[in-house]
């Protein structure tokens, strides 16, 4: 896997062998980053169940100001601080947390910096859609025009609204959905 335009264009990034990791896939990263591009410069990024940080750090060499990171597995979060370490080895432009999603959430929401994109890739067989569907913590995290993407299986039907966030739009790439939502009108 590598990054695929930017600043860090072609940089490799390292995986998780098996199924321990589902990265996303090119084609949704590159549909994604389309999407966002007229937004990222200078946006402040969250990438949510990270995994080893392939939307983050697409974010970061697209030109977010700044990418935090939260992952909860302590081994993927091993991979992801190398890969984060190998695009901003001083740390100036990235925050890794090694936590769950809904206390890190929970204590970025008590913190001043405002999230303009929040990206969320939960695993697809959890409960974690659900843990967020009347949870506010988000709204409390984002900035007043945030922009929220939930990356979800096409099947998965998501309510509307969803984590306090009003539904924009959906846009499927085979067997995956990204679902768009925002905090603005």
């Amino acid at each position: 896997m590598h990054i695929i335009a930017g600043q860090y264009k072609g940089r490799k990034i390292k995986t998780v062998a098996g199924l321990a990791s589902r990265p996303t896939l090119g084609r949704v990263r590159e549909s994604l980053f389309d999407i966002l591009r007229p937004r990222l410069g200078e946006a402040v990024f969250a990438d949510l169940y990270a995994g080893t940080g392939s939307i983050g750090l697409e974010a970061l060499s697209q030109g977010a100001q700044h990418v935090t990171f939260i992952e909860s597995d302590r081994t993927v979060g091993k991979i992801l601080g190398d890969n984060v370490g190998i695009l901003d080895p001083e740390g100036k432009r990235t925050r890794i947390i090694t936590a769950g999603a809904v206390p890190a959430v929970m204590n970025l929401s008590r913190e001043v910096r405002r999230f303009d994109i929040v990206f969320m890739d939960p695993p697809y067989n959890s409960a974690a859609i659900a843990d967020w569907t009347e949870d506010t913590q988000l709204r409390e995290m984002m900035a007043p025009d945030g922009l929220l993407i939930l990356q979800h299986e096409k099947k998965r039907k998501v309510p509307s609204p969803w984590a306090g966030c009003r539904w924009l739009r959906d846009r499927s790439y085979g067997k995956t959905t990204l679902s768009f939502y925002t905090m603005g009108e």
